[in-house]
């Protein structure tokens, strides 16, 4: 009976270990989405992105990622397919979306456009396309680095024949510009307000220059990411710039490692002095939210001497290259517009946003974001937020009608924005 108590014991234990075991594979687990939308119903077919998507889900493959392939996707095919995503990027430690085809920007939103989307109108793309919020929640559950790769900066065919819902509403040029939050990076073949080429070949010049990169041994992905810049601006005569947004931690990430020892070396001990502490970290968000937005390069470049290898190095130096082009660009300043009577705004002195009642996170741990938020007092709020304050780009709208929508800083309309009064008056300013 003893020897039964224990051979069954042993057993347990056998399994105990055997689970433990297998939870760091789970746990390194890769999982990639990959979608081409090419033939569509109310557009001219697209020649690249069935071969984009096929050659990247191979080269995923290869790498180790489990693949999930979608092929003219509509509507419903679109969201089902991010939806079971979501759950398969939930257990993993890296989350993949690629996607190929037609993207749009309505309102400063972007969205991605299904094979069977009309949009005769722009109020129907929210009903029609499926929002990059969507895409960016299907990865947000990965436990290390989200990535979301988009050809989709091609030039919009709906806009011309779209019909305007509102005189307010915006349809830009290729995608607009991002920020999400966490260890997410979000990859434009074109920057944002450009177009991306199709190519002549077999694949459009940003897929290309990706499967060029993508499995090569040992480059970070950052810097992966940066050498497929440079080679789409080689290819197309520095015609098309792809650019990507968000930021990731000090922590090096590789789609594609050296060929190395089943057993990685252990990994240096840093004295306890250069450790980068919960507090430094926090004090270094502050700072660069106090920046980011700024049109002085000085402010950028202050930045970066203060904090050298910081968590936003990579922003700040797409933020001082934007400002950088826009000074050279600059060659003679614009003449000033003559004043026009009767086009000054009403005093909105007293409409300064009351954030109190929004109830917007003070913690450190959740101080910073992109939120939407209803007040007691009928007044709503969607954009970003810093320490309880409306912080970067937001839509803030009074209980009268009234609305604002633009830039933020420390509670204040700060920047450049679209005020409306509530009898539908608006002045940009």
């Amino acid at each position: 009976m003893d020897a039964l108590r224990c051979m069954s014991l042993r057993a347990w234990l056998a399994l105990v270990v055997l689970a433990m075991l297998c939870v760091p594979a789970l746990a390194a687990q890769r999982a990639a989405l990959v979608i081409g939308n090419a033939t569509y119903a109310h557009a001219p077919r697209l020649a690249n992105p069935l071969n984009d998507a096929a050659d990247i889900g191979a080269a995923l493959g290869r790498l180790g990622f489990s693949v999930t392939k979608i092929e003219n996707a509509d509507y419903a095919a679109l969201r089902r397919g991010l939806l079971e995503f979501q759950q398969a990027a939930s257990a993993s430690e890296m989350a993949l979306v690629f996607y190929a085809g037609h993207g749009i920007e309505v309102d400063q939103r972007n969205f991605l456009v299904p094979v069977d989307a009309r949009l005769a109108s722009d109020r129907d793309v929210e009903y029609e396309a499926v929002p990059l919020e969507l895409v960016q929640r299907a990865v947000e559950r990965a436990s290390g680095l989200r990535l979301v790769i988009l050809d989709a900066c091609r030039e919009n065919p709906f806009a011309t024949k779209m019909q305007r819902a509102g005189a307010t509403r915006s349809i830009g040029r290729g995608l607009a510009r991002v920020e999400p939050a966490g260890e997410t990076l979000i990859a434009y073949a074109a920057k944002e307000g450009t177009v991306a080429l199709d190519g002549t070949g077999r694949n459009s010049p940003y897929s290309k220059a990706l499967l060029a990169h993508l499995e090569k041994p040992g480059v970070e992905v950052m810097f992966m990411l940066r050498k497929v810049r440079d080679a789409v601006l080689a290819a197309t005569g520095g015609q098309q710039e792809p650019f990507w947004y968000g930021s990731l931690s000090s922590r090096r990430l590789y789609l594609a490692r050296e060929s190395a020892p089943s057993v990685e070396p252990a990994p240096a001990i840093v004295p306890a002095t250069t450790r980068v502490t919960a507090e430094q970290l926090a004090v270094e968000r502050v700072y660069w939210e106090s920046v980011k937005e700024s049109d002085d390069p000085a402010d950028i470049r202050a930045y970066l001497k203060q904090f050298p290898g910081g968590v936003f190095e990579a922003l700040a130096y797409n933020r001082l290259e934007r400002l950088e082009a826009v000074a050279k660009l600059s060659t003679r300043p614009e003449p000033a517009l003559p004043a026009t009577p009767g086009q000054e705004p009403p005093s909105i002195s007293h409409r300064i946003p009351d954030a109190s009642s929004l109830r917007i996170p003070t913690r450190v741990s959740e101080s910073t974001g992109v939120g939407s938020f209803n007040g007691a007092d009928g007044v709503r709020y969607t954009g970003g937020y810093m320490y309880g304050e409306l912080h970067g780009r937001g839509n803030y709208t009074w209980a009268d009608g009234a609305r604002y929508k633009g830039e933020f800083r420390s509670g204040t309309m700060h920047g450049r924005g679209t005020y409306t009064s509530p009898d539908g008056r608006a002045w940009t300013c």
